[in-house]
């Protein structure tokens, strides 16, 4: 319930105080969704959808990421648990983890999708604001997508 106003967004800890309390939970209001279509790529491009996710804050952080060929079948695809930290972290390692298979791989016509807005605004230009305990593995990727085709897009940016 921490200022939210008073809703619920599925935390346990908060259920627990409200029982205590005899205190009746009052359920968050739905999301609304939003529509996401995955478009292939152009041809002889790679497209990479990656996302990172916290159960918590902080909490357990995992990522992954799926690569396509044109026609959409998959060439690679990967799931990694990265300890603990916010949804920020984990979408930023998804992010790093998705391009270092990517040159793992040789692939040099790259177009990756992800969610967050914030973390495809970095890789787009090419900043060095990550947290330190990153940033070896973030400037070895700049390094990487400045030496190949590279396009990136937030979902939300209709990519």
């Amino acid at each position: 319930m921490r200022g939210n106003g008073g809703t619920m967004h599925n935390d346990v800890n908060d259920l627990v105080i409200l029982k205590a309390l005899k205190v009746k939970p009052r359920p968050a209001p739905p999301r609304s969704p939003i529509p996401v279509f995955w478009r292939p790529s152009p041809t002889g491009w790679i497209k990479i959808n990656t996302d990172g996710s916290s159960q918590g804050a902080p909490e357990s952080l995992a990522t992954g990421g799926v690569f396509r060929i044109l026609d959409g079948s998959v060439l690679y695809c990967f799931h990694t648990e990265e300890g603990v930290g916010f949804a920020f972290l984990a979408e930023l390692l998804a992010a790093i983890t998705t391009l270092e298979w990517a040159r793992k791989l040789s692939l040099d016509f790259i177009w990756l999708e992800a969610d967050f807005v914030y973390v495809v605004s970095l890789l787009s230009s090419r900043s060095l604001e990550v947290p330190w305990i990153l940033k070896a593995r973030w400037r070895a990727v700049l390094e990487f997508i400045s030496s190949i085709h590279f396009l990136c897009l937030s979902y939300l940016q209709g990519g």
